[in-house]
């Protein structure tokens, strides 16, 4: 398929040279033609663990669904497109924290895809999935977070609005790494217009954070306990 980039006017007038010819199914080292119409229309596209690529005959179908399907068909049509869309949403998200991560892990500063499965309980970025257990917990904790960040944006997602993330002195996430993630959460918090709700507990705290406006109850000392149990 030939697609000129440019507007409409100036496709009418340009020569075959200035047009692209891509292929129908993607090779190695060449887009296909949905993916060139998703890239030009600034539509997020993103590898899932369902059909691949949200492509344009999944939304033709959607589009074009006539009277003589069944209802059912043209609800199944219609998840499948929406299904896809969450998936690419919730990558685009977790990219951007993982972005936003300091430079500790090299995959993480400049990655370009995110995949994962429920099923499989996995996640690969730039399809790897062995991290140090650090970076791994940044990468759980951003896939929680992202994953709200795309509830808080899109109304038909079926999530609680409601993260609650408490791994990253376990799993050895240093104080500065953990602090720059909490500000994280907090910019997320900040850029959402729906009601929802972050737990993040640590007790390493980000000094922005140590205000009455996020905090709830007490710190911990090995003198005043949260939790004064008394024996």
């Amino acid at each position: 398929m030939e697609i000129f980039s440019g507007n409409y006017e100036g496709s009418s007038k340009a020569p075959l040279s200035e047009w692209s010819r891509y292929p129908y199914k993607a090779t190695t080292n060449r887009e296909s033609f949905s993916q060139a119409l998703f890239r030009i229309m600034e539509i997020p596209e993103v590898s899932s663990d369902l059909s691949g690529h949200i492509t344009v005959h999944q939304i033709l179908r959607l589009l074009y669904a006539d009277q003589l399907r069944s209802s059912n068909e043209a609800l199944r049509a219609q998840q499948e497109v929406r299904l896809s869309t969450a998936y690419a949403n919730i990558a685009e998200e977790v990219l951007d924290l993982l972005r936003r991560d300091l430079r500790r892990q090299d995959i993480f500063e400049d990655p370009q895809k995110v995949t994962f499965t429920f099923g499989d309980n996995s996640i690969f970025v730039d399809d790897e999935s062995y991290f140090s257990a650090s970076s791994r917990a940044i990468l759980k904790s951003s896939f929680y977070l992202g994953f709200l960040a795309a509830a808080t944006k899109h109304n038909f997602f079926r999530h609680p609005r409601f993260c609650m993330i408490d791994t990253h002195e376990n799993m050895g996430v240093e104080a500065i790494r953990s602090q720059n993630f909490q500000l994280q959460a907090l910019r997320i918090s900040k850029e959402s217009n729906v009601e929802h709700q972050i737990i993040y507990a640590t007790a390493m705290i980000e000094p922005e954070l140590e205000d009455e406006a996020y905090t709830v109850g007490a710190f911990s000392t090995n003198d005043e306990r949260t939790i004064a149990i008394k024996m």
